[in-house]
Protein backbone atom coordinates (compact mmCIF):
# COMPACT_ATOMS: atom_id res chain seq x y z
CA UNK A 1 0.00 0.00 0.00
CA UNK A 2 0.93 3.53 -0.57
CA UNK A 3 -0.22 7.27 0.35
CA UNK A 4 -0.49 9.98 -1.92
CA UNK A 5 0.80 13.50 -0.06
CA UNK A 6 -3.18 14.45 -0.05
CA UNK A 7 -3.67 10.95 1.69
CA UNK A 8 -0.61 11.44 3.98
CA UNK A 9 -1.87 14.90 5.32
CA UNK A 10 -5.57 14.12 5.55
CA UNK A 11 -4.01 10.82 7.59
CA UNK A 12 -2.41 13.33 10.15
CA UNK A 13 -5.34 15.40 10.81
CA UNK A 14 -7.49 12.46 11.67
CA UNK A 15 -4.51 10.48 13.46
CA UNK A 16 -6.72 8.14 15.12
CA UNK A 17 -8.88 6.73 11.93
CA UNK A 18 -5.46 6.58 9.77
CA UNK A 19 -4.46 4.35 12.23
CA UNK A 20 -5.38 1.06 10.78
CA UNK A 21 -3.97 2.69 7.18
CA UNK A 22 -0.55 3.74 8.34
CA UNK A 23 0.30 0.53 10.00
CA UNK A 24 -0.67 -1.70 6.07
CA UNK A 25 1.60 1.20 4.66
CA UNK A 26 4.35 -0.09 7.49
CA UNK A 27 3.80 -3.61 6.07
CA UNK A 28 3.67 -3.40 2.63
CA UNK A 29 6.52 -1.07 3.08
CA UNK A 30 8.90 -4.26 3.80
CA UNK A 31 7.31 -6.03 1.56
CA UNK A 32 7.87 -3.47 -1.70
CA UNK A 33 10.59 -4.39 -3.78
CA UNK A 34 12.03 -1.64 -6.36
CA UNK A 35 12.16 -4.26 -8.99
CA UNK A 36 8.52 -3.88 -10.04
CA UNK A 37 7.50 -1.39 -12.68
CA UNK A 38 5.95 2.01 -11.77
CA UNK A 39 6.38 4.58 -13.32
CA UNK A 40 8.92 4.42 -16.20
CA UNK A 41 8.86 6.94 -19.07
CA UNK A 42 10.57 6.61 -22.52
CA UNK A 43 14.33 6.82 -22.95
CA UNK A 44 14.36 9.12 -26.07
CA UNK A 45 11.28 11.58 -27.72
CA UNK A 46 11.24 13.35 -31.23
CA UNK A 47 9.15 16.25 -31.38
CA UNK A 48 8.29 18.70 -34.14
CA UNK A 49 9.30 22.76 -33.43
CA UNK A 50 5.77 23.25 -34.03
CA UNK A 51 4.18 20.28 -32.13
CA UNK A 52 3.08 22.82 -29.23
CA UNK A 53 2.05 20.66 -25.80
CA UNK A 54 3.63 16.92 -25.97
CA UNK A 55 2.29 14.02 -24.87
CA UNK A 56 4.94 11.92 -22.68
CA UNK A 57 3.57 8.47 -21.99
CA UNK A 58 4.54 7.01 -18.77
CA UNK A 59 4.25 3.32 -17.93
CA UNK A 60 3.49 2.03 -14.94
CA UNK A 61 2.13 -0.93 -12.67
CA UNK A 62 -1.62 -0.86 -11.93
CA UNK A 63 -2.88 -0.75 -8.40
CA UNK A 64 -1.08 2.06 -6.78
CA UNK A 65 -2.70 5.06 -5.28
CA UNK A 66 -2.04 8.57 -6.33
CA UNK A 67 1.67 9.91 -6.72
CA UNK A 68 3.35 13.08 -7.34
CA UNK A 69 6.02 12.93 -10.16
CA UNK A 70 8.72 15.83 -10.56
CA UNK A 71 10.71 16.68 -13.83
CA UNK A 72 13.45 19.03 -14.48
CA UNK A 73 15.72 19.51 -17.25
CA UNK A 74 19.58 18.52 -16.41
CA UNK A 75 21.28 18.70 -19.81
CA UNK A 76 20.88 20.03 -23.23
CA UNK A 77 21.16 22.23 -26.19
CA UNK A 78 17.66 23.57 -25.64
CA UNK A 79 16.78 27.06 -23.94
CA UNK A 80 14.32 26.76 -21.04
CA UNK A 81 11.72 29.30 -20.87
CA UNK A 82 10.63 31.15 -17.83
CA UNK A 83 7.54 31.62 -17.90
CA UNK A 84 4.32 30.11 -18.62
CA UNK A 85 4.36 31.72 -22.59
CA UNK A 86 7.48 30.78 -25.03
CA UNK A 87 9.61 34.21 -25.71
CA UNK A 88 12.30 35.18 -28.39
CA UNK A 89 15.29 32.70 -28.31
CA UNK A 90 13.04 30.31 -25.59
CA UNK A 91 12.27 26.48 -27.18
CA UNK A 92 10.59 24.53 -24.88
CA UNK A 93 8.98 25.32 -21.36
CA UNK A 94 8.60 22.88 -18.88
CA UNK A 95 6.40 22.67 -15.90
CA UNK A 96 8.12 21.17 -12.70
CA UNK A 97 5.40 18.89 -10.99
CA UNK A 98 2.42 17.14 -11.98
CA UNK A 99 0.05 14.25 -9.91
CA UNK A 100 -0.20 11.31 -11.52
CA UNK A 101 -2.84 8.71 -10.44
CA UNK A 102 -2.70 5.18 -11.37
CA UNK A 103 -5.74 3.27 -10.49
CA UNK A 104 -6.26 -0.63 -10.56
CA UNK A 105 -6.44 -0.99 -14.32
CA UNK A 106 -4.34 1.65 -15.74
CA UNK A 107 -0.55 1.01 -16.75
CA UNK A 108 0.47 4.15 -18.44
CA UNK A 109 -0.29 7.51 -17.79
CA UNK A 110 0.15 10.74 -20.37
CA UNK A 111 2.70 13.44 -19.17
CA UNK A 112 1.35 16.69 -21.43
CA UNK A 113 3.32 19.58 -19.33
CA UNK A 114 5.94 20.33 -21.62
CA UNK A 115 5.37 23.06 -24.47
CA UNK A 116 7.53 23.24 -27.19
CA UNK A 117 8.54 26.69 -28.87
CA UNK A 118 7.97 27.45 -32.18
CA UNK A 119 10.09 30.21 -33.43
CA UNK A 120 11.28 31.53 -36.94
CA UNK A 121 15.04 30.70 -36.26
CA UNK A 122 16.70 28.50 -38.29
CA UNK A 123 18.91 26.33 -36.06
CA UNK A 124 19.91 22.84 -35.71
CA UNK A 125 18.13 20.49 -34.09
CA UNK A 126 18.07 20.61 -30.49
CA UNK A 127 17.98 18.16 -27.73
CA UNK A 128 17.17 18.64 -23.50
CA UNK A 129 16.95 15.93 -20.77
CA UNK A 130 14.16 15.58 -18.67
CA UNK A 131 14.64 13.85 -15.16
CA UNK A 132 12.24 12.62 -13.58
CA UNK A 133 11.45 11.58 -9.87
CA UNK A 134 9.10 11.29 -7.37
CA UNK A 135 7.62 13.13 -4.85
CA UNK A 136 9.24 10.41 -2.37
CA UNK A 137 11.35 8.56 -4.09
CA UNK A 138 8.78 5.72 -4.99
CA UNK A 139 10.61 3.06 -6.79
CA UNK A 140 10.46 3.47 -10.76
CA UNK A 141 11.95 0.59 -13.02
CA UNK A 142 15.90 0.21 -11.83
CA UNK A 143 15.82 -2.76 -14.64
CA UNK A 144 15.36 0.29 -17.30
CA UNK A 145 18.66 1.51 -19.25
CA UNK A 146 16.98 5.65 -18.89
CA UNK A 147 17.36 4.69 -14.81
CA UNK A 148 19.68 5.10 -12.28
CA UNK A 149 18.76 2.93 -8.94
CA UNK A 150 15.56 3.30 -7.66
CA UNK A 151 14.49 6.76 -7.93
CA UNK A 152 16.08 8.34 -11.25
CA UNK A 153 14.66 8.30 -14.91
CA UNK A 154 15.77 10.26 -17.28
CA UNK A 155 13.97 10.91 -21.38
CA UNK A 156 16.46 12.48 -23.87
CA UNK A 157 13.64 14.95 -26.37
CA UNK A 158 14.94 15.84 -29.99
CA UNK A 159 13.52 18.97 -31.06
CA UNK A 160 13.22 19.36 -34.75
CA UNK A 161 13.50 22.50 -36.19
CA UNK A 162 11.27 23.54 -38.97
CA UNK A 163 12.84 26.44 -40.41
CA UNK A 164 14.59 25.83 -43.32
CA UNK A 165 18.33 26.64 -43.94
CA UNK A 166 18.24 29.64 -46.60
CA UNK A 167 21.25 29.09 -49.42
CA UNK A 168 22.16 31.70 -51.74
CA UNK A 169 24.57 32.35 -54.44
CA UNK A 170 26.43 35.06 -55.58
CA UNK A 171 29.28 36.27 -58.38
CA UNK A 172 32.60 37.52 -57.56
CA UNK A 173 33.32 40.62 -59.83
CA UNK A 174 30.63 41.80 -62.05
CA UNK A 175 31.44 41.80 -66.34
CA UNK A 176 32.05 40.11 -69.37
CA UNK A 177 34.61 37.38 -69.97
CA UNK A 178 36.75 36.32 -72.99
CA UNK A 179 36.94 32.31 -73.82
CA UNK A 180 39.34 31.44 -71.88
CA UNK A 181 38.45 32.96 -68.88
CA UNK A 182 37.14 32.52 -65.56
CA UNK A 183 34.16 33.71 -63.49
CA UNK A 184 34.08 32.91 -59.73
CA UNK A 185 31.46 32.56 -57.61
CA UNK A 186 29.81 31.62 -53.93
CA UNK A 187 27.08 29.21 -52.79
CA UNK A 188 26.48 30.15 -49.18
CA UNK A 189 24.50 28.69 -46.29
CA UNK A 190 22.07 30.85 -44.08
CA UNK A 191 24.03 29.07 -41.06
CA UNK A 192 27.11 26.73 -40.48
CA UNK A 193 25.93 22.71 -40.36
CA UNK A 194 26.91 20.50 -37.28
CA UNK A 195 27.70 17.59 -37.04
CA UNK A 196 25.89 15.08 -38.99
CA UNK A 197 23.73 17.51 -41.14
CA UNK A 198 24.30 17.09 -44.67
CA UNK A 199 22.50 19.73 -47.69
CA UNK A 200 22.78 19.07 -51.00
CA UNK A 201 22.26 22.38 -53.13
CA UNK A 202 20.80 21.56 -56.91
CA UNK A 203 22.43 23.90 -59.26
CA UNK A 204 22.14 24.92 -62.86
CA UNK A 205 24.28 26.18 -65.92
CA UNK A 206 22.18 27.39 -69.17
CA UNK A 207 21.32 29.77 -71.93
CA UNK A 208 21.00 30.41 -75.48
CA UNK A 209 22.73 28.09 -77.77
CA UNK A 210 25.08 27.58 -74.58
CA UNK A 211 25.95 23.41 -73.82
CA UNK A 212 28.68 21.73 -71.59
CA UNK A 213 31.25 21.81 -74.09
CA UNK A 214 31.39 25.81 -73.43
CA UNK A 215 32.26 25.53 -70.17
CA UNK A 216 33.94 23.98 -67.12
CA UNK A 217 33.32 24.00 -62.89
CA UNK A 218 35.09 23.26 -60.54
CA UNK A 219 36.19 24.22 -56.68
CA UNK A 220 38.69 27.13 -55.91
CA UNK A 221 41.69 25.86 -54.39
CA UNK A 222 42.92 27.87 -51.54
CA UNK A 223 43.49 27.52 -47.92
CA UNK A 224 40.66 27.61 -45.60
CA UNK A 225 38.49 27.55 -48.80
CA UNK A 226 35.26 24.90 -49.20
CA UNK A 227 35.17 23.11 -45.70
CA UNK A 228 33.04 20.44 -45.73
CA UNK A 229 32.02 20.68 -49.57
CA UNK A 230 31.94 18.42 -52.18
CA UNK A 231 31.09 19.49 -56.08
CA UNK A 232 29.51 16.52 -58.47
CA UNK A 233 27.82 16.66 -61.62
CA UNK A 234 30.28 19.19 -63.05
CA UNK A 235 30.14 18.00 -66.44
CA UNK A 236 26.55 17.80 -66.56
CA UNK A 237 24.35 21.01 -66.93
CA UNK A 238 22.73 20.61 -63.53
CA UNK A 239 25.62 20.21 -60.90
CA UNK A 240 25.00 19.41 -57.04
CA UNK A 241 27.19 21.09 -54.14
CA UNK A 242 27.04 18.68 -50.97
CA UNK A 243 27.66 20.56 -47.87
CA UNK A 244 28.56 17.93 -45.11
CA UNK A 245 29.50 18.28 -41.19
CA UNK A 246 30.33 20.22 -38.69
CA UNK A 247 31.70 24.02 -40.21
CA UNK A 248 30.32 23.33 -43.70
CA UNK A 249 28.56 26.84 -45.08
CA UNK A 250 30.12 28.02 -47.89
CA UNK A 251 31.43 26.68 -51.72
CA UNK A 252 33.65 28.83 -53.50
CA UNK A 253 33.73 27.90 -56.76
CA UNK A 254 34.96 29.24 -60.29
CA UNK A 255 33.73 28.96 -63.74
CA UNK A 256 35.67 28.83 -66.82
CA UNK A 257 34.57 29.92 -70.14
CA UNK A 258 35.76 27.15 -72.26
CA UNK A 259 38.23 28.66 -75.59
CA UNK A 260 37.10 26.69 -78.82
CA UNK A 261 37.61 27.16 -82.25
CA UNK A 262 33.69 27.67 -83.31
CA UNK A 263 33.11 31.29 -85.29
CA UNK A 264 29.93 32.41 -82.30
CA UNK A 265 28.74 35.45 -81.40
CA UNK A 266 28.78 37.20 -77.40
CA UNK A 267 26.65 34.05 -75.44
CA UNK A 268 25.03 34.79 -72.12
CA UNK A 269 25.12 31.83 -69.42
CA UNK A 270 22.95 31.88 -66.62
CA UNK A 271 24.02 30.15 -63.19
CA UNK A 272 21.60 29.25 -60.87
CA UNK A 273 19.99 27.42 -57.96
CA UNK A 274 17.46 24.97 -58.89
CA UNK A 275 13.88 25.67 -57.39
CA UNK A 276 12.15 25.15 -54.63
CA UNK A 277 10.22 22.11 -54.59
CA UNK A 278 9.70 18.05 -55.42
CA UNK A 279 10.38 18.70 -59.21
CA UNK A 280 13.19 17.75 -61.47
CA UNK A 281 16.56 19.52 -60.22
CA UNK A 282 14.58 20.89 -56.73
CA UNK A 283 15.81 21.91 -53.80
CA UNK A 284 13.54 19.00 -52.02
CA UNK A 285 13.72 16.10 -54.75
CA UNK A 286 13.68 12.65 -53.50
CA UNK A 287 17.27 11.78 -54.99
CA UNK A 288 19.18 14.52 -52.82
CA UNK A 289 20.42 13.94 -48.98
CA UNK A 290 19.90 16.77 -46.97
CA UNK A 291 18.71 15.99 -43.76
CA UNK A 292 18.35 19.43 -41.49
CA UNK A 293 15.87 19.98 -40.01
CA UNK A 294 13.47 22.48 -41.99
CA UNK A 295 15.30 21.59 -45.73
CA UNK A 296 16.59 23.81 -47.50
CA UNK A 297 15.42 26.82 -49.54
CA UNK A 298 16.86 28.78 -52.35
CA UNK A 299 17.39 32.38 -51.38
CA UNK A 300 16.28 35.74 -53.18
CA UNK A 301 19.89 35.87 -54.64
CA UNK A 302 20.06 32.55 -56.78
CA UNK A 303 20.84 33.32 -60.10
CA UNK A 304 23.30 35.62 -62.02
CA UNK A 305 24.42 35.87 -66.08
CA UNK A 306 27.85 36.39 -67.71
CA UNK A 307 28.33 37.68 -70.96
CA UNK A 308 31.02 35.14 -72.73
CA UNK A 309 33.06 37.27 -75.89
CA UNK A 310 33.67 34.70 -78.33
CA UNK A 311 37.55 33.66 -79.34
CA UNK A 312 37.65 31.71 -82.01
CA UNK A 313 40.86 29.39 -82.18
CA UNK A 314 42.45 29.38 -85.96
CA UNK A 315 42.42 26.30 -87.81
CA UNK A 316 45.35 24.34 -88.35
CA UNK A 317 46.57 24.15 -91.88
CA UNK A 318 48.58 21.25 -93.05
CA UNK A 319 49.32 19.56 -97.05
CA UNK A 320 50.16 16.63 -98.55
CA UNK A 321 51.21 15.44 -101.70
CA UNK A 322 50.01 13.01 -104.17
CA UNK A 323 51.32 10.32 -106.30
CA UNK A 324 54.38 10.95 -108.77
CA UNK A 325 53.28 11.98 -112.14
CA UNK A 326 54.71 11.94 -115.51
CA UNK A 327 55.36 15.40 -117.30
CA UNK A 328 52.34 16.29 -118.93
CA UNK A 329 50.27 15.35 -115.59
CA UNK A 330 48.85 17.82 -113.27
CA UNK A 331 50.98 16.91 -109.54
CA UNK A 332 47.88 16.82 -107.26
CA UNK A 333 47.90 18.16 -103.16
CA UNK A 334 45.70 17.91 -100.64
CA UNK A 335 44.95 20.82 -98.02
CA UNK A 336 43.59 20.29 -94.95
CA UNK A 337 42.27 22.50 -92.03
CA UNK A 338 40.99 21.48 -88.18
CA UNK A 339 38.54 23.21 -86.40
CA UNK A 340 34.97 24.64 -87.64
CA UNK A 341 33.89 24.31 -91.32
CA UNK A 342 31.27 27.02 -90.85
CA UNK A 343 32.63 29.49 -93.31
CA UNK A 344 35.44 29.43 -96.46
CA UNK A 345 39.20 30.06 -95.66
CA UNK A 346 41.75 31.05 -98.01
CA UNK A 347 44.98 29.10 -97.88
CA UNK A 348 48.23 30.75 -99.04
CA UNK A 349 50.93 29.07 -101.19
CA UNK A 350 54.06 28.84 -102.43
CA UNK A 351 54.98 26.51 -105.94
CA UNK A 352 58.02 25.84 -106.43
CA UNK A 353 60.22 22.77 -108.38
CA UNK A 354 63.84 21.30 -108.23
CA UNK A 355 66.01 22.34 -111.21
CA UNK A 356 69.48 21.45 -110.15
CA UNK A 357 69.88 18.85 -112.84
CA UNK A 358 68.30 21.44 -115.66
CA UNK A 359 64.89 20.28 -115.03
CA UNK A 360 62.02 22.41 -116.37
CA UNK A 361 58.62 21.04 -115.93
CA UNK A 362 56.87 23.77 -114.55
CA UNK A 363 56.09 27.16 -116.06
CA UNK A 364 57.00 30.09 -114.72
CA UNK A 365 53.55 31.41 -114.38
CA UNK A 366 52.04 28.76 -112.28
CA UNK A 367 55.30 29.05 -109.60
CA UNK A 368 55.75 31.96 -107.24
CA UNK A 369 54.72 32.78 -103.85
CA UNK A 370 51.57 34.65 -104.91
CA UNK A 371 49.39 31.52 -105.14
CA UNK A 372 46.05 30.40 -103.21
CA UNK A 373 43.57 27.96 -103.12
CA UNK A 374 40.18 27.82 -101.20
CA UNK A 375 38.95 25.72 -98.64
CA UNK A 376 35.10 25.72 -99.27
CA UNK A 377 32.51 26.16 -96.20
CA UNK A 378 31.66 22.98 -95.08
CA UNK A 379 34.56 21.27 -95.85
CA UNK A 380 37.89 20.70 -94.09
CA UNK A 381 39.84 19.77 -97.42
CA UNK A 382 40.52 21.05 -101.02
CA UNK A 383 42.47 19.67 -103.61
CA UNK A 384 45.17 22.24 -105.29
CA UNK A 385 47.22 21.40 -108.67
CA UNK A 386 49.99 22.28 -110.14
CA UNK A 387 50.36 21.90 -114.20
CA UNK A 388 53.16 20.05 -115.55
CA UNK A 389 54.95 20.67 -118.96
CA UNK A 390 55.77 17.90 -121.75
CA UNK A 391 58.41 18.85 -123.55
CA UNK A 392 61.36 17.05 -126.57
CA UNK A 393 64.34 17.16 -123.69
CA UNK A 394 65.73 14.64 -121.84
CA UNK A 395 65.96 15.52 -118.43
CA UNK A 396 66.24 13.82 -114.61
CA UNK A 397 63.33 13.25 -112.53
CA UNK A 398 62.20 16.08 -110.74
CA UNK A 399 59.91 16.91 -108.30
CA UNK A 400 57.70 19.53 -107.84
CA UNK A 401 57.06 21.28 -103.96
CA UNK A 402 54.24 23.32 -102.62
CA UNK A 403 54.68 25.22 -99.24
CA UNK A 404 51.85 26.70 -96.97
CA UNK A 405 52.30 30.45 -96.64
CA UNK A 406 51.75 32.42 -93.19
CA UNK A 407 48.30 34.17 -92.35
CA UNK A 408 46.64 35.54 -89.43
CA UNK A 409 43.38 33.52 -90.43
CA UNK A 410 45.27 29.84 -89.55
CA UNK A 411 48.48 28.11 -88.33
CA UNK A 412 50.79 25.91 -90.26
CA UNK A 413 50.99 22.48 -89.10
CA UNK A 414 53.53 20.41 -88.82
CA UNK A 415 53.56 18.95 -92.66
CA UNK A 416 53.56 22.43 -94.31
CA UNK A 417 55.58 21.60 -97.29
CA UNK A 418 54.74 18.53 -100.05
CA UNK A 419 56.75 17.39 -102.88
CA UNK A 420 55.07 15.59 -105.92
CA UNK A 421 57.64 13.49 -108.32
CA UNK A 422 57.84 14.16 -112.05
CA UNK A 423 59.16 11.64 -114.59
CA UNK A 424 60.29 12.74 -117.78
CA UNK A 425 59.08 10.61 -121.14
CA UNK A 426 61.46 11.85 -123.34
CA UNK A 427 64.54 9.74 -125.50
CA UNK A 428 68.11 10.58 -124.85
CA UNK A 429 69.01 12.73 -127.86
CA UNK A 430 70.69 10.81 -131.16
CA UNK A 431 74.48 11.90 -130.67
CA UNK A 432 74.81 10.26 -127.72
CA UNK A 433 78.08 8.26 -128.20
CA UNK A 434 77.72 4.50 -128.44
CA UNK A 435 80.64 3.01 -126.97
CA UNK A 436 82.04 -0.41 -128.24
CA UNK A 437 84.81 -2.43 -126.05
CA UNK A 438 86.36 -5.27 -127.74
CA UNK A 439 88.52 -8.00 -125.76
CA UNK A 440 92.27 -8.40 -125.57
CA UNK A 441 94.37 -11.15 -124.77
CA UNK A 442 93.05 -12.53 -121.73
CA UNK A 443 94.73 -11.52 -118.57
CA UNK A 444 98.41 -13.23 -117.77
CA UNK A 445 98.38 -15.18 -120.90
CA UNK A 446 101.02 -12.58 -123.35
CA UNK A 447 104.15 -12.67 -123.51
CA UNK A 448 106.05 -12.94 -120.52
CA UNK A 449 103.32 -14.80 -119.30
CA UNK A 450 103.77 -14.75 -116.10
CA UNK A 451 102.65 -17.55 -113.74
CA UNK A 452 100.23 -15.99 -111.49
CA UNK A 453 97.25 -15.29 -113.82
CA UNK A 454 97.06 -11.29 -112.65
CA UNK A 455 95.45 -8.57 -114.33
CA UNK A 456 97.93 -6.41 -117.33
CA UNK A 457 96.82 -2.62 -117.83
CA UNK A 458 99.53 -2.36 -119.94
CA UNK A 459 98.36 -5.11 -122.46
CA UNK A 460 94.97 -4.81 -124.66
CA UNK A 461 92.67 -4.19 -122.01
CA UNK A 462 90.13 -0.94 -121.91
CA UNK A 463 92.16 2.18 -120.82
CA UNK A 464 89.63 2.58 -117.89
CA UNK A 465 90.54 6.75 -117.58
CA UNK A 466 89.44 7.47 -120.92
CA UNK A 467 85.78 5.38 -120.73
CA UNK A 468 85.43 7.43 -117.52
CA UNK A 469 86.38 10.60 -119.90
CA UNK A 470 83.84 9.44 -122.20
CA UNK A 471 81.15 8.76 -119.77
CA UNK A 472 80.98 12.32 -118.26
CA UNK A 473 81.37 13.88 -121.81
CA UNK A 474 78.32 12.36 -122.86
CA UNK A 475 76.23 14.08 -120.16
CA UNK A 476 76.25 10.95 -117.37
CA UNK A 477 72.73 9.56 -117.05
CA UNK A 478 71.98 10.04 -121.04
CA UNK A 479 74.91 8.08 -121.87
CA UNK A 480 73.29 5.25 -124.35
CA UNK A 481 72.26 2.83 -122.34
CA UNK A 482 72.57 -0.07 -125.30
CA UNK A 483 76.20 -0.48 -124.54
CA UNK A 484 78.59 -3.05 -125.95
CA UNK A 485 80.88 -3.95 -123.71
CA UNK A 486 82.63 -7.04 -126.14
CA UNK A 487 81.46 -9.01 -128.81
Amino acid sequence: MSLSGGTLRRCLAAALLCLPLLAGMATEAVAQTPVAERLIPPATQTVDEDDGNIDITLLGKPGHDNDDIYIHQTTGTGARGTGTACQPGEDFLLATQASVFLSISNTSHTYSEITICDDTVDEPDETFTATWTSAFGSPFNSNAANCSGTSLCTTEITITDNDPTVVSLERVGSGAVSEGGTVEFTVMLGRALVADEIIDVPLSISGTGVTTADWSLATKSGSGLNTGVTLSDQTTATPNVRFSGAGAQTATLVLTAELDSAAEGTETSIIALGPDGTGTNGFDHVDLSTNVGGGADPGSTNSFNVMVNNVAIPPEVTISGGSAVTEGTAATFTVSRTGATGSSLTVLLSVSENTAGGQDFVASGNEGNNKQVVIPSGSRTETYTVPTTSDNTDEPTGAVTVSLRASNDYTRGGTSSAEVRVNDNDDPPPNTPVVSISGGSPAGGGGGGGSGGGDDDSDTSPDREALLAIYEASGGDNWDMNRNWGS
